[in-house]
């Protein structure tokens, strides 16, 4: 369970490391919003089970995935435009 455990960090690390977003809810759980640009639903799918799998193991932590797109990605991520007279 330890190797498997390790194995979907670095996937999740290593993979996708554009959307990672951990946030504290409730209580002391942990909860983890994982962005990924893999549309085809095999993926998409095992991903979710390594998740179900990380997150019955590790109870006080949440992991969720939310698959994007690649023009969202993007622009999620762009910085915006400076704006004119500013040197930044």
């Amino acid at each position: 369970m330890r190797k498997l455990t390790l194995l979907l960090v670095v996937v999740l690390l290593a993979i996708a490391p554009i959307g990672l977003q951990i946030r504290r809810s409730q209580g002391d759980k942990v909860s983890i919003t994982f962005w990924h640009m893999e549309q085809p639903p095999a993926r998409v799918q095992r991903y979710q089970e390594l998740i179900d799998e990380f997150n019955a193991a590790h109870p006080d932590i949440e992991v969720k995935q939310e698959v994007q797109d690649w023009n969202a990605v993007y622009q999620k991520l762009s910085p915006p435009p400076p704006r004119a007279g500013s040197l930044t």
